[in-house]
């Protein structure tokens, strides 16, 4: 606090406003329009980002903007894939010829491309009709590694299954079920999940309650 103004708060405020004035890449209220990044990772995450949304998490909030300020910026393009009443949306980084290029910004290089990323950009293959993906991981340091993704249509089937279920208990207004993972830990729903209380203690003895008397 500077000068008796509390300007993390006032950040707080104006990233949030910028974040609100930013155009919804979809429309949210129709449960049948499943965006294909809301089906890769926890469906109660995706849930509670529709109906229960946190907001001035300024983390979180600067991440999506920076997001959707570098789609813009390269101009990425959309598409809808239709399965009966469901609309599957995609957005794919980059088209180059008949290649979807997406690109993950990570803080060292994977030795293996990510299960999430690999499901995304199959589903951004069926969505654009292409046959051939490329996962480009970079660092910010200029390191990059490429991963290759081969249309499949297994992949595919999982993520239409995760939209279908997704869509249907948005429907219901039924919460999903816990989704344990290690996002878990840096999630900004942790707490709607899991109750933890923290205590410090000084040694194994405090915790198991070794050494004290019968």
């Amino acid at each position: 606090m500077l000068g008796g103004r509390d300007y993390n708060k006032l950040l707080s405020k104006e990233i949030d406003k910028l974040s609100r004035n930013l155009a919804p890449l979809f429309d949210r209220s129709d449960s049948n329009r499943i965006h294909a990044a809301e089906t890769i990772g926890c469906t109660r995450y995706s849930y509670y980002d529709r109906t229960e949304p946190l907001t001035n998490e300024v983390s979180n909030t600067l991440l999506s903007i920076l997001k959707r300020a570098g789609s813009e910026f390269i101009k990425s393009p959309s598409t809808e894939y239709k399965v009966d009443d469901l609309i599957l949306i995609v957005t794919a980084d980059m088209i180059i010829d008949e290649m979807i290029v997406n690109y993950v910004l990570v803080n060292s290089l994977p030795e293996t491309a990510d299960p999430r990323d690999l499901l995304y950009t199959n589903a951004c293959l069926f969505g654009f009709d292409k046959n051939n993906g490329i996962i480009l991981y970079t660092t910010v340091d200029g390191k990059h590694i490429e991963f290759f993704v081969p249309r499949s249509n297994k992949m595919f089937e999982q993520v239409v299954r995760r939209a279908r279920i997704l869509s249907i208990l948005l429907k219901q207004k039924n919460t999903p079920v816990i989704e344990p993972s290690d996002f878990c830990r840096i999630c900004k729903y942790n707490t709607r999940c899991f109750i933890q209380i923290s205590k410090e203690t000084s040694s194994l003895e405090e915790i198991f309650g070794f050494g004290k008397a019968g």
